[in-house]
């Protein structure tokens, strides 16, 4: 028969337990992350070079420490433990390369992992880079993509066919019992097209006439409104010129309060869909 001194030490435990759950939480999954271990509980997702990385670093703070440099090129998914409401959340960046890599942590994603939360899709109205100089060469002189209104409608057709390929994943891990319950596009390198950032969210935006609206649309269709919250925020991820061929976009967000505002903004509506 358990003492009086037993059931004290016990409730003292169940007590100090409940207290602190929220950092045994955070703990455990940071263990989880080293172990390259658990489920992941919110997928980052995007074409290449749209800002996956950049944005998640920035969630995580470490695109504040002025050491921390931009990344190349990743094909490898990257792992952090992210506190974004009262509780800690595994967020992967899958990379947007069609690799052995992507591919094994999509399916693990949407068709193992029984905890996935949420999907940020990553988009840039069209401003992403090619980072590989034959690439940029090629597209210019072969293709003809030799001004920045070019490129963009190149890139925008592209993520189109990778948003769609997405929506399927997530219709299908819907049909199947599975999560995730929100999907988060976030305009990212808003600085690039800070006045015309109304344009660029109504492209995205569930209830506009664009092309990408309709996938979400048929989405929506597919697995019900109910099952699945969607939602359209601005960021800037981090502030640079965009340069294609002879022309060069300029940085403007109009000024460090702005950043921040979008920001925090972000965080908000990342909780809200969480909850």
């Amino acid at each position: 028969m358990p003492t009086l001194s037993t059931l004290n030490t016990a409730v003292r435990t169940s007590v100090n337990v409940y207290k602190y759950r929220h950092q045994i939480q955070n703990w455990w999954k940071r263990l989880e992350v080293w172990a390259n271990e658990g489920d992941t509980n919110i997928a980052v997702m995007g074409r290449p070079a749209v800002g996956k990385s950049v944005l998640v670093a920035d969630l995580h703070g470490e695109a504040k420490d002025y050491l921390w440099s931009l990344p190349d090129t990743s094909t490898d998914v990257e792992s952090m433990a992210i506190e974004l409401s009262e509780w800690t959340s595994l967020v992967r960046v899958i990379p947007g390369q069609s690799t052995a890599e992507r591919h094994k942590a999509i399916d693990e994603a949407f068709n193992q992992h029984k905890n996935l939360e949420g999907v940020i899709y990553v988009v840039d109205w069209g401003f992403t880079n090619v980072r590989n100089h034959v690439s940029r060469l090629s597209m210019i002189q072969d293709k003809g993509i030799d001004t920045v209104e070019k490129l963009r409608q190149h890139n925008l057709a592209s993520e189109l066919v990778d948003f769609r390929d997405v929506c399927q994943k997530i219709a299908e891990a819907q049909a199947a019992g599975r999560s995730p319950k929100w999907l988060l596009v976030v305009v990212n390198k808003v600085d690039l097209f800070f006045d015309q950032v109304n344009e660029a969210l109504l492209y995205y935006h569930p209830e506009s006439e664009s092309a990408f609206a309709k996938t979400t649309q048929s989405l929506l269709q597919s697995v019900g409104s109910q099952k699945i919250k969607c939602d359209v925020v601005p960021i800037c991820a981090w502030e640079v010129d965009f340069i294609w061929n002879t022309e060069t976009i300029k940085t403007n967000i109009g000024g460090t309060e702005n950043k921040r505002q979008l920001f925090r903004e972000l965080l908000s509506v990342i909780a809200k869909l969480s909850k």
